[in-house]
């Protein structure tokens, strides 16, 4: 079984809302109103995401970032990087970058 993933949406304060995906969400050892977000999965793949590509940089060196529960705008668990199109039609193929 495959670990969890998550995509997290915060609103950071001075840049508005910031998406990430991270593989760990646990309450954090600064207080009872901080979330711990780690172990973040950037996806570099064949297929470039601008704002990814902009989070990667802004936390490349961050190993677990504290956000505030009340800055969380959502939480969701997905799968993985794979992005299922055959249901609409499409003829996309996606590809898994290389483990």
């Amino acid at each position: 079984m495959a670990e969890s993933l998550y995509e997290v949406t915060f609103v950071q304060p001075g840049e508005g809302p910031v998406t990430l995906r991270v593989r760990e969400i646990a309450d954090s050892g600064l207080g009872p109103t901080f979330v711990k977000l780690a172990k973040f999965d950037f996806g570099h793949g064949l297929i470039i995401n601008p704002k990814q590509e902009n989070a990667a940089k802004r936390y490349e060196k961050t190993q677990a970032l504290h956000v505030s529960r009340f800055a969380i705008v959502t939480v969701e668990e997905i799968e993985g990087p794979e992005v299922v199109l055959k249901e609409m039609g499409s003829n996309v193929v996606m590809l898994r970058p290389p483990e």
